[in-house]
């Protein structure tokens, strides 16, 4: 099964999400997982094992939501 990832880290004083070679910069961490999520919500949808991933302080990768296993959506 092909896999659907997303990449949320901190880049200067935004927020990124890193996707097959595409990058969104978003003001907000909230902004970044919110849209990050929604869109792997999509990409599971479609078939394909999709999560998020967040860049920790320490600078280690962290499964923070993964599709048909967290509630989506996140807050709802």
């Amino acid at each position: 099964m092909m896999r659907g990832v997303f990449y949320v880290s901190k880049k200067g004083p935004n927020w990124n999400v890193r996707h097959l070679g595409a990058d969104l910069d978003y003001r907000t961490k909230v902004s970044a997982l919110n849209d990050a999520i929604h869109a792997a919500n999509v990409t599971g949808a479609m078939g394909y094992a999709a999560e998020v991933v967040v860049r920790d302080a320490d600078g280690q990768w962290q499964t923070d939501w993964t599709y048909g296993r967290d509630r989506y959506p996140r807050n709802g």
